[in-house]
């Protein structure tokens, strides 16, 4: 069941604690979710409450029960509480107590309002972060509740040599986008290094920045999920094929191309395929907005039908292009291991 379901219903306080508790652990269980199939956490049962153990999937926002564990989810009398009397009729002097079904009507309104009020306290709130109001302002998403079991060292590494490679290009970037930027029409120059080389370099700090935030925001739950060597092919082959896709459109080009975004194109259609009820928030007209990373997929894949639109026609320089075609190997590999990776612990 969902967490925000489960909210909503007398059970809300022993659900908000379960939801903190998992959200604190940083080791995983044994158990892969059955919708994401990433590793969830193992909730013991709580001080003041007999509990199961139940299993939590931060990134789906769901509470796994097993036969008959949902039984002995304590009810929100069973939590220890002050004593509230009783609804009462007053008819004179005489206080006549209401039937049982009015008194069940009343608690449900009582628990509907106060799952509200969470809602609104919680439900849509800002980031857990401050530093994450920066990108919220230049309009960039959040992750919401997402922890990985395995530092993904592989994402950071990545992201450390493409930002020193890029630094020190743009001490004299023009040269440097002459002599390893990608030029279409001389694809073969260097033997072909230039596909690679291109990746490297970024055309000012706010191209750099924009790409590095998707590589680490998506990056390391997927390398959590493939793997470390699965998770760096992934990206080469995305950036690949997203350059053989730019190259395709006009082979007679004498514009480099530079960036990234390509590969790590696939790492966003691969979260997103992997991981469709993870979510994430955006800042909208200065209100945060909660979305399922499904939604956040197809609304990215619109802009970049529409952006290559616009390339082909000739009205932005932005390679859309490469885009689709990370995008398509990121759908490729969710395809293989959507059931999740087979000798994962060799990889």
């Amino acid at each position: 069941m969902g967490v925000g379901l489960l909210t909503k219903t007398l059970v809300r306080d022993y659900v908000t604690r379960v939801w903190a508790v998992a959200r604190l652990r940083t080791n995983a269980g044994g158990r892969l979710c059955p919708v994401c199939r990433g590793p969830m956490v193992e909730v013991a049962s709580l001080p003041d409450y007999a509990s199961p153990v139940l299993d939590v999937c931060r990134r789906c926002h769901l509470l796994w029960f097993d036969p008959r564990e949902f039984e002995q989810v304590p009810a929100i009398s069973q939590v220890p509480q002050p004593a509230a009397p009783r609804p009462t009729l007053t008819e004179g002097t005489s206080p006549t107590p209401l039937p049982s079904a009015a008194v069940e009507l009343l608690a449900v309104q009582r628990a509907q309002a106060d799952a509200a009020r969470f809602d609104r306290a919680h439900g849509h709130a800002g980031p857990e972060m401050w530093w994450q109001w920066i990108p919220g302002l230049m309009g960039l998403p959040i992750e919401v509740g997402s922890r990985v079991a395995v530092a993904p060292w592989a994402t950071r590494l990545l992201a450390a040599v493409i930002a020193v490679v890029s630094i020190v290009a743009l001490a004299d970037l023009r040269r440097a986008v002459e002599l390893f930027g990608l030029i279409p029409a001389q694809v073969d120059r260097y033997f072909g290094l230039t596909l690679v080389t291109s990746f490297f370099l970024h055309g000012g700090l706010m191209h750099l920045a924009g790409n590095l935030y998707y590589l680490l925001l998506f990056g390391d739950n997927v390398e959590d999920y493939l793997g470390p060597r699965r998770f760096l092919l992934l990206v080469t082959l995305a950036a690949l094929v997203g350059t053989i896709a730019h190259v395709a459109f006009d082979p007679r080009s004498d514009v480099p191309v530079i960036g990234a975004s390509g590969g790590i194109s696939g790492l966003v259609a691969f979260y997103g395929f992997t991981f469709p009820q993870a979510k994430m928030t955006f800042l909208i007209w200065f209100r945060w907005v909660r979305v399922p990373a499904y939604a956040f997929l197809a609304f990215w894949l619109v802009l970049q039908a529409l952006t290559a639109w616009q390339q082909i026609s000739g009205l932005t320089s932005v390679s859309a292009l490469a885009h689709l075609g990370g995008a398509a190997v990121g759908i490729w590999f969710w395809l293989i291991w959507r059931n999740g990776p087979k000798s994962r612990q060799n990889v």
